[in-house]
């Protein structure tokens, strides 16, 4: 549990997955919901929810709401609030997650204090109006090291939302939860860090942010990283790199990442030109949406079909 969201420990999903599932062979429920909601958000590697929809099956088996209900378990609580939350195996109820996480809240759990605070700041249960709680629950959960708190705490001071906006409590949450090893909060310092929100931007420590994340699988770094090493920011251009992190943000089906590539691939003068490579990134990232890969491929399509028209009169 402690592997899958920081505190102290540094988060590690596989280490998380492996403690859980001997949990599981001895009969502990709450750990089959916990293993679920790493495949069901593809934390650590893609979404699972075939396998998430089959480990939330194998904890009401072993009768979850019991260790909740009787024995009073705040992880029980964590675990049918996020079941009720998401509506996985049981019928979607926002009320009804709230009062689980509520109970392991007042217990001092720090997720429960966190996914409270989240679902106040969301619109839901009896605290979405009171800011002054939704502070005091995620600054309870992260000083207990819970680097999500920590992230959303930063986000707080950041945006000045709820409290009176604070760029150095922003930076040193966002702090404690990138050194616990959360990938989306390193990114985020990265972010800061290149943008240079409240100081000088220092595009050497945004790249250090953004390496710590790529190697934890977050496709946003990897396609920054790329970005880095392709225009020369901070670092030497290095068109190898570029390509090779924007291939990996390719994999995690990052869009901006598809498009990166197919252009490097369409117009790039320090690639070989590819367009059967180039297609395939523009298909791939008009397919998720890319308004720019969309437009793009219709272009390409349009210059095909007026050559082909063009041999046709002549013929």
């Amino acid at each position: 549990y402690s592997y899958g969201l920081g505190n102290k420990l540094g988060i590690n999903f596989k280490k998380s997955l492996q403690l859980f599932e001997e949990s599981i062979s001895i009969g502990y429920a709450p750990a089959a919901i916990f293993a679920a909601t790493i495949h069901y958000h593809g934390w650590g590697d893609k979404k699972n929810l075939k396998e998430a929809n089959k480990l939330v099956k194998k904890g009401i088996e072993l009768e979850i709401e019991k260790y909740a209900e009787i024995y009073c378990d705040d992880y029980a609580e964590i675990a049918l609030g996020w079941m009720y939350y998401f509506g996985i195996e049981v019928i979607e109820d926002n009320e009804k997650a709230f009062t689980f996480f509520e109970r392991a809240a007042l217990k001092g759990n720090p997720t429960g204090q966190h996914n409270l605070a989240v679902l106040s700041m969301s619109g839901i249960g009896k605290y979405k109006n009171d800011h002054s709680f939704i502070f005091n629950m995620l600054h309870a959960s992260s000083l207990q090291c819970h680097s999500l708190a920590q992230r959303s705490l930063g986000g707080l001071y950041y945006q000045g939302k709820y409290i009176t906006q604070d760029l150095n409590k922003a930076y040193y949450w966002f702090s404690e939860g990138a050194k616990q090893n959360d990938p989306e909060t390193q990114f985020l310092l990265g972010l800061l860090y290149q943008n240079g929100d409240g100081f000088a931007a220092d595009p050497i420590k945004a790249i250090e942010w953004y390496q710590k994340a790529s190697e934890n699988g977050h496709s946003d770094a990897n396609n920054n990283l790329g970005a880095f090493y392709e225009s020369g920011y901070g670092v030497e251009i290095d068109i190898s790199k570029a390509e090779y992190y924007y291939s990996l943000g390719a994999e995690k089906e990052n869009a901006i990442s598809l498009f990166n590539l197919a252009f490097m691939y369409t117009y790039g003068d320090q690639v070989p030109k590819d367009f059967k490579k180039a297609i395939n990134w523009w298909e791939k990232a008009s397919n998720l949406g890319d308004v720019c890969s969309q437009y793009e491929l219709g272009l390409i399509f349009f210059k095909e079909m007026k050559i082909s028209n063009k041999i046709n009169i002549n013929l």
